[in-house]
């Protein structure tokens, strides 16, 4: 978004006040609040407060000490300034990937703003987007967070009239070492699975179910019978 006048982009514009209101968002979010006083303020420019229109105000409950409160007009607001300071950090240099999803709420109680977070390195730069999806793929290797985030999050990745969601898919399937399944063989299959589905816009997770079935209720080589009966002596 530009101005009219000027022709100068809105966020590059006010990418400061936009990172704070960001970093006041995050720190609502883990203080499960969406409101603030003026305290939350303190050393940020004027325009966070009232100048920017992002923040709803409402006066004190005490007579005696009249006050405002400000809240976001909405959770997904909170969380995409959250990201959006996320991001800027992350471009700035002040964080490193590595400490950023050490944070394990970002993938569970916060996964939203890590989506966003995404969504947004991928519009800015595509080496830090790159960088995230491998340290993200590190933590699925260490099974230290499931799947699905970061399929979640390469979804976010997806930009008009290129692939680059597609690149992404690839890149994190040739960084999974995934240790939950023996054979190096199946575990090449399980990767096409997952780059496949993507490119071809499918449910990965059905995908996914379909290959292991195949590959519970198939003969081994080496027992001569499917991995699901020779536990429980019946087939699936």
């Amino acid at each position: 978004m530009k101005l009219p006048e000027t022709n100068q982009d809105l966020l590059v514009l006010y990418r400061v006040d936009l990172k704070q209101l960001g970093c006041i968002a995050m720190k609502g979010l883990r203080n499960d609040s969406m409101y603030f006083d003026e305290s939350a303020f303190e050393g940020f420019s004027s325009d966070v407060k009232s100048g920017l229109g992002f923040l709803s105000v409402e006066a004190g409950r005490s007579k005696r000490r009249p006050s405002r409160s400000y809240g976001f007009l909405h959770k997904s607001f909170q969380e995409f300034f959250a990201a959006f300071c996320h991001s800027c950090q992350l471009l700035d240099g002040e964080i490193s990937v590595d400490s950023l999803i050490l944070d394990r709420s970002l993938f569970s109680k916060f996964r939203q703003v890590l989506l966003f977070t995404s969504g947004m390195l991928a519009q800015k730069c595509e080496a830090a987007v790159k960088a995230l999806i491998a340290g993200i793929a590190t933590q699925v290797n260490l099974e230290k967070i499931p799947l699905e985030v970061a399929w979640a999050c390469i979804n976010e990745c997806k930009r008009e009239g290129n692939t680059f969601d597609k690149e992404m898919a690839q890149f994190f399937g040739s960084s999974l070492k995934l240790k939950m399944i023996a054979g190096e063989r199946f575990m090449r299959n399980i990767k096409r699975i997952f780059v496949a589905a993507n490119i071809e816009n499918r449910k990965y997770k059905q995908e996914l179910n379909i290959c292991l079935r195949s590959y519970r209720t198939a003969s081994h080589s080496s027992t001569g019978v499917p991995p699901h009966t020779a536990p429980h002596g019946r087939a699936m």
